[in-house]
């Protein structure tokens, strides 16, 4: 329960400039809608008044009041207006259609013949209408930054983890301590080394349905996945190729550890990338070492001890590992990793790529 409020403040935090640009974006765009829509209806209902006020001249001189009314009423259609009239030259009232509101708008102009005024017109504009449009422009806006913000919030929080996990990742590579005289040299000179990675998925006929999701994982850690036979290779050439390796493993048994399928791994190292034959040797080795894991980790003494002396050069990585006894292996020979020092990377990864396939 913890975690999901951590994870929910969290969010929340994320989302705070966003959603402060939406609200202040929102009252920016409805704020100058609004003030252009109440401008464009000043006009549109002057103008009408205008020109009803040449129209009604002729009657009103007249004294039509019939043609009044129709004129007036004609108007009272457009469902712009409710209410006009029409007054003569003393302001006594002549015709009229609709009421009067107290939420319209009231717009007037003179009727004039021949310099002298005739009487006047009079209309009321709907602001109603007006209000509803710039009501539904700020419905439109919020709600489009409303599933903006739910679009943002979804992906951080289905994969707030997994972009955590590969910046950290890639902040463990490029940050690992290294003498400052043989620094350029490390990264001038290519790596000599290839490591190897084989898994066995039990029972193998489950290997196609989950193989997208081990794919997945094994390329946050820049693995090239060959699947030999009813087993998968995994070969690593980084410079960090070690710890990529090791996490890869981990990561793929913690992504079955709640199911019925079981993970045989292993990992093995060639020293010398140019000597084929002794690639192809550290290969069947790796498989061999897999064959004998049972739901387990196993790797060569070759390899624990390059990993227990990086433990002892650096602080970035922690293994841990375990002594493996088997009557196919001579004790001291093989090993068995069983996790890093920070295993809850690897836990929260296996949680995210799970949580992506369901």
């Amino acid at each position: 329960m913890g975690s999901r409020k951590t994870k929910f403040r969290t969010l929340l935090f994320l989302l705070s400039p966003l959603l402060f640009s939406a609200l202040v974006s929102s009252y920016l765009i409805v704020s100058i809608a609004s003030k252009e829509l109440q401008s464009q209806a000043n006009r549109f209902g002057q103008g009408v008044t205008d020109h009803l006020a040449i129209s009604v001249l002729d009657h009103l001189i007249a004294n039509d009041r019939l043609s009044l009314n129709v004129l007036l009423a004609e108007l009272m259609k457009k469902d712009n207006f409710d209410y006009a009239s029409v007054l003569d030259s003393s302001g006594n009232l002549v015709a009229q259609a609709g009421r009067r509101s107290p939420n319209s708008r009231m717009f007037s102009q003179q009727v004039t013949f021949q310099d002298s005024v005739m009487g006047a017109v009079q209309t009321g504009f709907r602001t109603d209408m007006l209000n509803s449009r710039i009501n539904g422009l700020l419905i439109v806006c919020l709600s489009a930054h409303a599933l903006l913000i739910a679009i943002v919030g979804f992906l951080i929080y289905c994969y707030g983890d997994l972009i955590y996990l590969l910046v950290a990742l890639k902040h463990s590579v490029t940050t690992k301590k290294t003498p400052s005289s043989t620094a350029e040299k490390v990264f001038d000179e290519p790596a000599m080394e290839r490591t190897f990675l084989v898994l066995k998925l039990r029972p193998a006929r489950l290997l196609a349905k989950n193989l997208p999701k081990i794919r997945q994982a094994i390329s946050l850690y820049g693995g090239r996945v060959e699947q030999v036979g009813d087993d998968l290779l995994v070969t690593f050439d980084q410079a960090n190729q070690l710890f990529q390796a090791v996490c890869s493993g981990l990561l793929t048994i913690e992504l079955f550890s709640n199911s019925n399928i079981q993970i045989k791994a292993a990992l093995h190292q060639a020293r010398d990338v140019k000597d084929n034959e002794a690639v192809e040797k550290a290969r069947k080795h790796t498989s061999y070492l897999a064959s004998m894991a049972e739901q387990s980790f196993l790797t060569s003494k070759q390899v624990a001890t390059l990993l227990q002396t990086a433990d002892k050069k650096s602080d970035a990585e922690k293994y841990q590992l375990t002594d493996f006894h088997s009557t196919m292996t001579p004790d001291g020979e093989v090993y068995m990793i069983t996790g890093l020092e920070n295993q809850a990377l690897i836990k929260a990864q296996a949680l995210t790529l799970n949580d992506q396939s369901l």
